[in-house]
């Protein structure tokens, strides 16, 4: 439900970005999520439900809605899945520069920290990777790709985005 609430790019009032839905504080994507969770469920029972995927691959967003359903909601997680979106790049996720083969992202490491987490916390949920890959508008710096020459080369992308989803 809903896509990037995170939206860790655009400020903590987000005020950053125009034309784009503000982000949730984890709290209050959290109630979005439960009231969201609470009709569907009513009318499908069966329905998978997934959270909005998450732009920035930290697992503190995450953390903060389980802290508050926690303390707050008697541990109720109005999801089935939880969601990601990895995009491999030379910096945080829309900041760095270059797009960057998983292996140098540590993209093993990456999933394999927030499966860590997501078993011990919630296990019943299921790991969701619904977005992922590398920019292809050849104006953009981030479809240059590190140690290719040329400008966003689609055999590398193509080979880079085969080996994520490996």
């Amino acid at each position: 439900l809903n896509n990037e609430p995170d939206k860790w790019w655009s400020g903590p009032d987000g005020s950053g970005v125009t034309n784009v839905m503000r982000h949730f504080k984890p709290r209050a994507y959290y109630n979005y999520l439960l009231k969201a969770w609470n009709t569907i469920k009513a009318i499908a029972p069966n329905a998978k439900i997934a959270m909005g995927g998450l732009a920035n691959t930290e697992d503190y967003y995450l953390k903060a809605i389980w802290l508050f359903a926690y303390y707050n909601n008697n541990k109720i997680m109005p999801f089935d899945a939880v969601n990601y979106h990895f995009y491999p790049s030379d910096g945080a996720q829309f900041a760095g520069t270059r797009g960057i083969s998983p292996e140098a992202y540590n993209f093993s490491a990456k999933i394999t920290q927030l499966s860590y987490w997501r078993d011990k916390y919630m296990p019943d949920k299921e790991f969701w990777n619904s977005e992922y890959g590398y920019d292809t508008n050849s104006s953009d710096k981030k479809a240059q790709y590190s140690g290719v020459s040329g400008d966003g080369d689609p055999i590398i992308q193509g080979r880079w985005l085969f080996r994520l989803v490996m």
